[in-house]
This record gives C-alpha cells, sequence and structure tokens, in this order.
C-alpha cells in the first residue's frame, strides 16, 4: 500500500456535489503547532513542596495558619498557585 502525500492540497467532498474547498491534510489533523502555556490555578501538596522548598508538615502549618490558602477536594489538598506566590514575596521582604 502506498504512502499518502500529506503535503498535497486534498479535496473535501460533500456526500453529493463537487468539492466545497481545498485544505491541507496536515492542517485537518494536526492541532496548532505552537499551544499556549497555561498555569494551573492550584497544585497539589508534592509539586508545592518542589516549587518552594519546604516540607510536608510545613507547608500544612502554613494552611492551618491561613498563610496559604487550600481548598479540599475529595482527599485532595489543593493549594492555590497565588497563595504560594505571596508567601514568596511576603518572605522576602520580612528577610531583607
Amino acid at each position: 500500500m502506498a504512502k499518502k502525500d500529506l503535503s498535497e492540497p486534498v479535496p473535501v467532498r460533500r456526500k453529493r456535489g463537487r468539492p466545497r474547498r481545498q485544505i491541507m491534510l496536515n492542517e485537518a489533523i494536526l492541532p496548532n503547532p505552537a499551544p499556549r502555556p497555561f498555569e494551573p490555578l492550584t497544585v497539589r501538596i508534592p509539586l508545592a513542596m518542589q516549587l518552594t522548598g519546604l516540607g510536608r508538615s510545613k507547608l500544612y502549618e502554613l494552611i492551618k495558619a491561613g498563610e496559604i490558602k487550600a481548598v479540599k477536594v475529595g482527599a485532595s489538598t489543593l493549594i492555590t498557585l497565588a497563595s504560594l506566590r505571596e508567601l514568596v514575596e511576603r518572605s522576602g521582604v520580612q528577610g531583607k
């Protein structure tokens, strides 16, 4: 079986009638080559530990003290990324 050349335009046919327009097969199959990066609203405890360098116990202490905002979804504890940023900014100012 011969390989199809994906770079050539392929007619898009209706069930009846003539071709509606020509499109590139690559455009129809492949997603946008440069998807926009996204930033999550929340992160789980292990990722928050990696991002901040803090331990699990310290993160839970900060949540209990109200210094970090967290959301419980089922058994998962999700920490808002914004509150982690605020924590780092506050500690940076106090340390000077």
